[in-house]
């Protein structure tokens, strides 16, 4: 189920604007704009706090709200 989801979140999606990158840790997933080497993040979606699926489960549902709105085009 959890390498499904990976593989169902585009790596790369264009949200407001702004171009925004997928990340993803044991603990977290997060779609980021920009990072620097300091661990400086600016996100526009982060999902932490639970199990790696419903982290995973989370992005879905929100990259799927924002595309159906038009807030979230993907770019792959």
């Amino acid at each position: 189920m959890i390498e499904k989801l990976i593989k169902s979140l585009p790596e790369v999606i264009k949200c407001k604007g702004r171009k925004a990158f997928l990340e993803i840790t044991w603990s977290h997933v997060y779609y980021c704009t920009k990072h620097d080497n300091r661990g400086n993040l600016n996100c526009v979606f982060v999902s932490i706090g639970k199990s790696l699926e419903e982290n995973l489960l989370e992005a879905k549902k929100w990259i799927d709200e924002g595309i159906k709105t038009g807030e979230i085009e993907n770019y792959d």
